[in-house]
């Protein structure tokens, strides 16, 4: 599952409708391949309700680096 799959199966004018940004910025999400971290509850209660997948990896969440021991 790709940022793309996303946006083609929800549709980017919905996407853009519900997060409140232009279709071009969900566009662009899909073409870097990852959407930003705020837009993470509203897609994932989209794909929800659409039946589709929404995994963690398609958003630029931060990771917590470990500390070497």
């Amino acid at each position: 599952m790709t940022a793309k799959d996303v946006c083609d199966q929800l549709g980017r004018r919905a996407i853009a409708e519900r997060i409140g940004r232009s279709v071009t910025a969900v566009s662009n999400a899909a073409v870097e391949g990852a959407f930003p971290p705020s837009w993470y509850i509203v897609l994932r209660d989209m794909c929800a309700a659409h039946g589709v997948a929404c995994p963690e990896y398609l958003f630029n969440f931060l990771c917590q680096q470990k500390e070497a021991s």
